[in-house]
């Protein structure tokens, strides 16, 4: 918990000093940092499955609030693809 915190507390101050510069900062992370289907998730996950579309890299509320408690606005992230390789590989495979 202490390096979540540590980490936390940089963002909180590179926000801070981004405001004060009259900058926007714009975070990249591996994960999202919220529900990534305009509050459908749990609609999703109740007409097909709990991990279907991805939905295992939702993260929990803690986390959103956490993250958004640092003043964070701006977050892009790269998990929720799309792979269309299978589909490419069997469509070519003759």
């Amino acid at each position: 918990m202490l390096a979540i915190t540590f980490e936390l507390a940089i963002c909180a101050a590179m926000l801070q000093r981004a405001e004060q510069a009259g900058k926007t900062l714009i975070v990249f992370s591996h994960y999202p940092m919220t529900e990534f289907y305009n509050g459908q998730s749990d609609a999703i996950a109740a007409q097909f499955d709990a991990d279907s579309f991805q939905q295992a890299w939702r993260p929990a509320d803690s986390v959103t609030n956490l993250l958004a408690a640092t003043g964070l606005k701006r977050n892009t992230q790269d998990v929720m693809v799309l792979q269309v390789s299978p589909c490419l590989a069997a469509r070519h495979s003759g």
